[in-house]
C-alpha cells in the first residue's frame, strides 16, 4: 500500500516526465521546421502545429523562439564536444590531431544535417553569434576549449591563439558542409567519399601549414627596426 507522500512523489515524477517529452517534442518540431524554412521565417505557431501542441503549452517551456534556439544550440554542441572528448587518444603527431578531428566532424554531422543547418543559420560556427547569452555562449566556448586542448597536448604544450581555433573550428564545418552539399544534390554515397577522399588530405595539409605558420612582424615593424639599426 503507498502512502500519501508516495503517491504525491510518484505523481511528480509522471508529470516530470511528461514534461520533458513535451518538451523535447517542441525541440525537435523546431529544429524540422529550421531546416524547412530557415530559423527567421519559422513562427512558434509553425512549431506548435508541427508539435501538435497549442501555444500555451509552448510558452509554459520556453518564453520565445530565440530560447528554443538556444537549447538546441547548447544540446548540439554540448554532443559534439562529448564525442570529440570521448572519442580522442594518444596522438603522435598534430597531423593525427587534425585527422581525428575532421573524422568527430564528419561522423556526428553526417546523420546531423538538421542540427548543422541550425549552427550556420544561428551563425554559431561562423563566430558571429547571433543568440547571445551564458545559455549559448558557453557551450561554444567548451567546444573551442576542448579543440585547444587536443592540439595543445600534441605540440609540446604550445599555446595557440584562440583565434586561430575558432577559424580552425570554422574550416573543420565548411569541409563538413561540403559532404552534405553532395547529398543534397543528390550525388551517390560512393561518388561522395571517393570526392571526399581526394580533398581530404589537401585540407589536412592546408590546416598543418595554418597551424604551425609563425606569425611574421607587421611591415610597419619591420620597418622601423631597420631604421633602428
Amino acid at each position: 500500500m503507498t502512502d500519501g507522500k508516495g503517491s504525491a512523489t510518484s505523481d511528480r515524477t509522471r508529470a516530470q516526465r511528461k514534461a520533458q517529452r513535451t518538451r523535447k517534442q517542441l525541440l525537435n518540431a523546431a529544429l524540422d521546421m529550421f531546416a524547412v524554412k530557415g530559423i527567421d521565417a519559422t513562427t512558434i505557431e509553425n512549431i506548435t502545429e508541427r508539435a501538435d501542441v497549442g501555444k500555451g503549452t509552448f510558452y509554459r517551456h520556453f518564453p520565445n523562439k530565440d530560447a528554443v534556439v538556444a537549447a538546441l544550440t547548447r544540446e548540439t554542441l554540448s554532443e559534439l564536444t562529448d564525442r570529440l572528448r570521448s572519442s580522442k587518444r594518444a596522438f603522435q603527431s598534430l597531423r593525427e590531431v587534425v585527422d581525428h578531428l575532421l573524422t568527430v566532424h564528419s561522423a556526428f554531422f553526417a546523420g546531423k544535417a538538421s542540427e548543422f543547418l541550425l549552427l550556420f543559420q544561428g551563425r554559431i560556427m561562423l563566430g558571429t553569434h547571433r543568440f547571445s547569452g551564458p545559455d549559448s555562449e558557453a557551450p561554444f566556448a567548451d567546444y573551442l576549449e576542448e579543440i585547444r586542448n587536443q592540439i595543445a597536448a600534441c605540440d609540446q604544450g604550445k599555446e595557440v591563439d584562440a583565434s586561430r581555433i575558432r577559424r580552425l573550428s570554422r574550416a573543420l564545418t565548411g569541409f563538413v558542409s561540403t559532404a552534405l552539399s553532395f547529398e543534397i544534390i543528390g550525388m551517390p554515397k560512393d561518388r561522395i567519399e571517393a570526392s571526399m577522399a581526394m580533398l581530404r588530405q589537401t585540407f589536412v595539409d592546408s590546416c598543418l601549414i595554418f597551424l604551425e605558420r609563425e606569425s611574421a612582424p607587421a611591415p610597419a615593424a619591420v620597418a622601423g627596426a631597420e631604421k633602428t639599426n
